[in-house]
Order: C-alpha cells, then sequence, then structure tokens
C-alpha cells in the first residue's frame, strides 16, 4: 500500500536582509554572552528565530486534506482543511520590475521573471505552492509530489 503524504517546504519566512541580519546575531551572539548575557541570549534566540523559520505545506492523500504551516524551532502552525479532488499544478511566470533611482542620475531599472507555482483543488480554489527564479528548478521541485497524486503540471509559458 502505498502512503500518499507529501511535505513540500517552500519558501523562508524572512526576506534575504533579515536572514543576513540572523546570521550577524549568531556570530555576535556568543561574543555577546560573556559580556552582557541578557543581550547575547536575546541576540541568540533572536538569530535562531530568524533562521529556521519557513512556510510548508503538508498533504494527506488518505484524508484528503492539507495544511498550509509556518514553522519556527521545527513547531509547526497551521490549519488543516480538507478538499474532494486535487485537479492539476500549474506555473505562472510574473515578471517584476524594480527601478532605482537617485538624486544624481536617473537610476537603473532592473527586470525579472520569477515563476509561481499553484494546485488547483475542486475545480475552483488554488493554492499556492512556491516561487523560484529558475523554472527547471521549480519543476524539478514539484515534479514528486505530481507524481505521487497523479497530477498534471500545466506550464504557462513567458510572454514577451
Amino acid at each position: 500500500m502505498q502512503v500518499l503524504q507529501f511535505k513540500l517546504r517552500t519558501n523562508k519566512l524572512f526576506p534575504f536582509q533579515f536572514q543576513l541580519a540572523g546570521w550577524a546575531f549568531l556570530i555576535s551572539g556568543p561574543f555577546a554572552l560573556v559580556l552582557e548575557p541578557i543581550l547575547g541570549a536575546g541576540l541568540l534566540l533572536a538569530a535562531v528565530l530568524i533562521l529556521t523559520a519557513y512556510r510548508g505545506i503538508s498533504f494527506d492523500g488518505v484524508a484528503h486534506s492539507y495544511r498550509i504551516y509556518h514553522s519556527f524551532l521545527g513547531f509547526k502552525s497551521g490549519k488543516k482543511t480538507d478538499y474532494q479532488q486535487m485537479d492539476y499544478i500549474y506555473i505562472r511566470p510574473t515578471r517584476t520590475r524594480q527601478q532605482v533611482n537617485t538624486m544624481v542620475t536617473t537610476g537603473i531599472t532592473a527586470r525579472t521573471t520569477e515563476y509561481d507555482a499553484y494546485l488547483k483543488v475542486d475545480g475552483s480554489q488554488r493554492i499556492y505552492l512556491m516561487t523560484h527564479k529558475k523554472r527547471d528548478v521549480l519543476l524539478d521541485k514539484l515534479q514528486p509530489l505530481a507524481e505521487l497524486f497523479n497530477l498534471e503540471i500545466r506550464d504557462t509559458p513567458v510572454r514577451q
């Protein structure tokens, strides 16, 4: 009998700048612990909370339910939701444009394309799965879910 359970670790909860601060807290925490124990303990706790926080989703095919959760220090919190049928997974490209203005020059415009993956459930509801900058890496991460639940992956091409 095949076990129909799947866990997908999707995104970190804190952006890159906070991750960088978390690593700085982790490195400076032991030094601060010697000089100021309360400050050092606070820095270490903040570092561990920032660096271990992520968003995930778990599927249970036997109970026909999924749970979107947030995890801190390995403790997961999230509500379980039932579904009738999983329809398909689809990938949608998202274009972002970021313009950096300065007082001296007009600035630079950076354009990027990211790929968002969603799961269509019960014909109308969509569940956000994950985002990645590379389509191939995203497909590799979604392939085990698609194979386990026998789902089709629909890939939307980028419009020019």
